[in-house]
């Protein structure tokens, strides 16, 4: 494809993660040569100004919630500029759905990966493309060198994930488990014994290579080939990480090569015994990271991206 010019929207940093997803995104669609223009704040107004001034090849935004402030000028027939919505979210969840589908239906390609509403977005006149995450470059490799903690948990304790939080209660009672969470203090409160802030993508190599055994759940939106970034983002910062398993997740990563998949919670703890003294961590560790920033780097994703977005030009 011709190198292009992209005006992107960018919500505002979040302040437990220093970097967002688009930060990667944007960084290999310009190692492939093209010009971003980045729009951070007064998202309708700028993208008058730019559709004028920098005459750019199309749009491409993540977020739902910016995507809706600029919702009225999309429908706008004089804005005549193609829109891409990669949307790293499942629109099933809690009470977006509509939402979702309202602004999907002003986009000329929406990227997403619940691939089971695809037949829905097609009904609904949405060009719906499966595309996944990655693993983002920053994430870099730490040998190990001793351990600290037995198991440890990246993730958020609310509400919606009351049993997760309640197997995690089961093994932080059996093991010396670590919690990096936004929500520290809500597990602190629920007497988990170690919980800390979260960790920034560029500082969690160190801190998996001190977990014998990192843990990735499932969301409760989780369907056949919708999993959550963090896979990619433990793996491509080398955590020996146990995956709970969804339908697909074995085309990206392999069992007992990169990872190792459970099933339920009586399957984790019979293998959080098998593996977590095993002498193979490293080993799977290495692999896994390999794989991760080899296959499911950001960079391949956006290419896979750009592939797409050739054929809609050519069309």
């Amino acid at each position: 494809m011709n190198k292009k010019r992209f005006l992107y929207l960018i919500p505002n940093e979040k302040k437990f993660y220093k970097t967002r997803n688009e930060r990667f995104i944007i960084n290999a669609l310009k190692e492939y040569g093209n010009e971003i223009i980045e729009i951070k704040k007064f998202y309708v107004l700028n993208l008058i100004r730019h559709y004028f001034i920098s005459k750019p090849d199309g749009v491409i935004f993540n977020s739902l919630k910016v995507g809706n402030k600029c919702e009225r000028i999309f429908k706008q027939k004089r804005f005549k500029i193609p829109k891409f919505w990669w949307y790293f979210d499942a629109a099933t969840f809690g009470n977006r759905y509509k939402k979702v589908i309202n602004l999907a239906k002003q986009t000329d390609l929406f990227f997403n990966k619940e691939k089971k509403e695809f037949e829905t977005y097609i009904n609904e006149k949405i060009n719906p493309i499966w595309i996944d995450q990655g693993a983002p470059a920053i994430c870099k490799y730490t040998k190990n060198s001793h351990y600290k903690y037995d198991l440890g948990f990246f993730g958020s304790a609310s509400k919606i994930h009351s049993e997760r939080t309640s197997l995690l209660k089961r093994l932080d009672n059996k093991y010396n488990l670590i919690i990096y969470s936004k929500d520290y203090h809500k597990f602190k409160k629920n007497g988990f014994k170690n919980c800390l802030p979260p960790i920034d993508q560029s500082n969690l190599s160190k801190k998996v290579s001190e977990i014998k055994i990192t843990l990735c759940f499932n969301s409760l939106a989780t369907s056949p080939f919708c999993w959550s970034d963090r896979v990619h983002l433990m793996l491509g910062s080398g955590a020996f990480t146990f995956v709970e398993y969804v339908d697909g997740i074995s085309n990206f990563y392999k069992d007992h090569k990169d990872c190792i998949f459970f099933n339920d919670s009586n399957d984790l703890l019979k293998k959080i015994n098998l593996w977590i003294n095993s002498e193979s961590k490293d080993k799977i560790r290495k692999e896994g990271f390999k794989t991760a920033h080899s296959k499911n780097s950001y960079k391949v994703k956006v290419k896979e991206f750009l592939q797409h977005l050739e054929h809609y030009y050519e069309s």
